[in-house]
């Protein structure tokens, strides 16, 4: 469910004021560091909460938190605080400043280091940070697992800071170290940054790495090592203000003051709170969320985070329907024979797959199973994918149309594809008396006029009945003066008797009816089929496959396919062919890794018209598509990329 989703992308850059958002000020002090949607609609923010000293918030529980995403607002399904640790980088910018010694002949780095090495001797987290040490010059250990190597590498760094010259390109190397993926999701970072006051034409570019730490949510806190007199310069106010941007804090050195507390200062990097809400987003595109923490002292609002989601309706799917149902009676209960609606089966079983193209599965409300476009059978409830169709409503042939719908909890529904299914009832010899039975009034009548109709057509054929009486019958209905003249006038000759051919001359209007022909009903809808190909390796799919009206699915599993494809270059549910109302076939790909393939070229999203003698390819399976009657085709030429070959088909 990973394919064709876009990436959710977060703008977290806490350095701008979100000033527009609906919940208010305040936006630094709550940062929304982390957006994950694999779990759709479900959603989580991973989110961090300072007061005003920057000390980390903790005991809030959804009751302190509403979120709003787009125009909607929502209270969190749960809301957990997570202590990952944190990404721990001393940034030592060593200069001649460090060298001084006081009357004891200590330097300014030794004290300094003294006091790195007595927290190391206290810390108690086992092995929950990152270690890192960075010197200007040149020297690294970084991304230590355990505070017993860090205390390691610093107990035997011994530099002598006269000869080095300092530069903020360790600064930059210290941010640059804290991007690294870290080794446990939701670490914070911290830096702490030991160095001389910066020359003049450095301040541009303090300026620059403060904006670049605030980008990687780094936390600097700043150690100046000079002498007293330089503690309230512009250079120590420029890196008061680097502390300040980075929500860390300015501590100034001359080698008589008391150092701040290394794991007071860190601890507040190592937390973070996830939450998970559950989202109603029900289109594509671009959306926004943001978070407003409530608290006893004041309330903190969010920056803006903003996110591109896919949002697309389930996706239904027949698992091979049957074509045909044949009812018929149930020999084991003879006496409900004259009950059409005692016919089995009773029901069918329908099997459907539901398939999310946008690849976030989601709960489902509901799946339908609509006969003919009326609603039939309905899931409020598990398994949705499969229905127990009740066909006690059909007692006479016919087809039917199948369609299932499937809407999810979003409200987002969508059905699938039109599937024709022929319900046959197989009446019994008995039956057919029950039939008569229920209709005798109509069947009298029928048998009647059957009977009437034959007995006139007897008298025909034995001349009993002959046409021309009815010329005759007009003639002696003249009045009978105009008969008494013309026997008068015309003389009298003696009757001949009448041969035998003569007698049986009725038989000729036998010859004048005629007897329609019986047409022959179509016995088949298949229209075409695809001929297995031997492919290069020397594989064929066993045999023909029959093409008609109604839908194929192919691919390497039997169950969510009709047509079983054994290869791995096959998906479960690799392509499927169907008919248009014109009789066209038309194949359609079903978002397969190997695609599908028709003459060489690979089919789009649409699908591709199949025409006699095209070559298809699912995976490494091949077939030729074949028409039944080809009398009208005209032959096509398929040229492969290669020139040379000259291959025809």
């Amino acid at each position: 469910m990973q394919k064709n989703i876009s990436r959710l992308l977060i703008l977290s850059i806490f350095f701008l004021l979100f000033s527009t958002t609906a919940f208010g000020q305040n936006s630094e002090n709550v940062s929304l560091e982390l957006l994950e949607d694999d779990q759709f609609p479900e959603i989580s923010l991973s989110m961090r909460v300072f007061n005003a000293q920057w000390d980390f918030i903790h005991n809030l529980t959804s009751k302190n938190i509403v979120i709003q995403e787009d125009s909607n607002i929502y209270t969190p399904i749960s809301v957990n605080k997570s202590q990952p640790g944190s990404q721990i980088i001393f940034a030592l910018n060593l200069g001649s400043s460090f060298a001084i010694r006081n009357s004891q002949g200590i330097s300014r780095f030794d004290m300094v280091k003294a006091a790195l090495l007595d927290w190391g001797k206290e810390y108690s987290k086992e092995e929950q940070d990152d270690f890192s040490i960075v010197a200007s010059d040149g020297t690294e250990f970084t991304h230590l697992n355990a505070i017993q190597e860090w205390n390691k590498a610093l107990t035997q760094y011994n530099p002598d800071p006269r000869d080095m010259t300092p530069s903020l390109d360790i600064l930059a190397k210290a941010i640059d170290l804290a991007s690294d993926p870290p080794k446990k999701q939701g670490m914070g970072k911290a830096i702490i940054f030991l160095t001389p006051p910066p020359k003049q034409s450095s301040f541009s570019a303090l300026k620059n790495l403060g904006d670049m730490a605030v980008q990687q949510n780094a936390r600097i806190f700043v150690w100046m090592i000079s002498s007293p007199t330089l503690f309230d310069s512009q250079a120590a106010n420029e890196l008061r203000d680097l502390a300040i941007r980075t929500h860390g804090q300015f501590f100034a050195f001359s080698g008589v003051e008391t150092f701040p507390g290394i794991e007071t200062t860190i601890d507040p990097t190592r937390y973070f709170y996830e939450i998970r809400y559950h989202s109603e987003i029900k289109e594509s595109g671009s959306h926004s969320v943001s978070v407003k923490v409530q608290t006893a002292e004041a309330t903190y609002s969010s920056q803006l985070v903003t996110f591109d989601l896919q949002v697309l309706p389930p996706n239904p799917i027949f698992v091979s329907p049957p074509l045909e149902i044949i009812r018929s009676v149930d020999k084991q209960k003879p006496q409900d024979q004259g009950n059409l609606t005692t016919y089995i089966p009773l029901r069918q079983k329908i099997d459907i797959i539901i398939e999310f193209p946008d690849k976030h599965p989601r709960r489902l409300k509901r799946t339908t199973l609509f006969v003919d476009g009326v609603p039939t059978e309905e899931n409020i409830a598990e398994p949705f994918n499969t229905f127990s169709w009740d066909l006690t409503p059909y007692n006479s042939t016919g087809e039917h149309i199948l369609q299932v719908e499937a809407e999810d909890t979003l409200g987002l529904r969508n059905k699938s594809i039109e599937t024709p299914v022929k319900i046959k009832i197989q009446y019994s010899p008995f039956d057919l008396l029950i039939v008569i039975r229920q209709n005798i009034l109509l069947v009298g009548f029928v048998l009647s006029a059957i009977l009437l109709g034959g007995l006139i057509f007897l008298m025909i054929i034995k001349g009993k009945i002959h046409p021309r009486h009815f010329g005759r019958l007009q003639q002696n209905t003249l009045p009978k003066f105009k008969q008494t003249t013309e026997q008068k006038t015309k003389p009298s000759h003696p009757q001949k008797p009448k041969t035998k051919a003569q007698k049986h001359k009725g038989f000729s209007w036998f010859k004048r009816i005629r007897i329609p022909e019986k047409k022959i009903q179509p016995q088949s809808r298949i229209t075409a089929y695809l001929q297995p190909i031997e492919n290069i390796h020397g594989k064929k799919h066993p045999k023909e496959i029959d093409l008609g009206s109604y839908e194929i699915t192919f691919g390497s599993n039997a169950v969510k396919s009709k047509i079983h494809l054994n290869d791995p270059s096959v998906d479960n549910l690799h392509a499927r062919i169907t008919s248009n109302q014109a009789g066209n076939h038309w194949i359609f790909d079903n978002n397969s890794v190997a695609g599908t393939w028709v003459n060489y070229q690979q089919i789009p999203k649409e699908g591709k018209q199949l025409e006699h003698s095209d070559i298809i390819f699912m995976g490494r399976i091949e077939f030729r598509y074949l028409l039944k009657d080809a009398t009208n085709y005209q032959k096509r030429i398929i040229t492969t990329m290669e020139k040379s070959s000259g291959t025809h088909i």
